[in-house]
């Protein structure tokens, strides 16, 4: 089971490296486990991917954990 401090880790992560979301996004547990955090299946599952936009702004990926 991940701490806060390493779902934040997560998330910082997949906003700053788009190819480390899309891995994410496809396999959440071999993602976190190849920057060393271990996710649980129940954890995987109830990450939630999303994307926001304004009208004057640049889209960002917003992961709830």
């Amino acid at each position: 089971m991940a701490s806060k401090d390493e779902l934040k880790k997560l998330a910082i992560k997949s906003l700053e490296d788009d190819a480390f979301r899309v891995e994410l996004e496809k396999d959440p547990v071999k993602a976190a486990a190849s920057i060393g955090i271990t996710l649980s299946a129940d954890e995987a599952q109830n990450l939630n991917f999303g994307e926001e936009a304004g009208e004057r702004e640049s889209k960002i990926s917003v992961i709830t954990l």
